[in-house]
């Protein structure tokens, strides 16, 4: 979400210097003055692509250690007695790899818009930069 803050800004180069000098990108002031944190973003990016709402939703609960993360990695071993284990790393219990198909999917297409977002960002940082070129040679 925050490589698509490239799409809400207005001058790339002060935003690239910016960021290369450390400074968050939830810090930092979208074209419309809005301040570009994950919801800022997500909503943007929700208008393009719908399902960007869901697939945030359901991976930022593995990111925050939310229940969602705590609930699949913990497996009830006697019902009676609720005993059970917790197991975290690749061999999660009881866990089909249908329930990954959305998020794979997802991985794919968030790969392939990178692609996209930076050949934008390229392609507006060259007309900024001949902008530039042209406005130090006029003077």
């Amino acid at each position: 979400m925050r490589l698509y803050a490239l799409f809400w800004i207005s001058d790339p180069n002060t935003f690239a210097e910016q960021v290369f000098q450390g400074k968050q990108i939830d810090h930092l002031k979208a074209a419309d003055g809005e301040q570009m944190k994950d919801k800022y973003l997500r909503g943007k990016l929700v208008e393009t692509y719908p399902w960007m709402d869901s697939v945030y939703k359901q991976t930022s609960g593995a990111i925050h250690f939310s229940s969602r993360h705590v609930m699949s990695a913990l497996e009830i071993t006697n019902v009676e007695t609720g005993a059970g284990q917790i197991r975290l790393g690749p061999n999660s219990p009881g866990q089909a790899i249908e329930e990954y198909t959305d998020c794979l999917a997802a991985f794919l297409h968030i790969n392939m818009i990178i692609v996209a977002a930076v050949k934008d960002w390229f392609d507006r940082f060259d007309v900024f930069v001949r902008a530039k070129h042209e406005d130090e040679a006029a003077q």
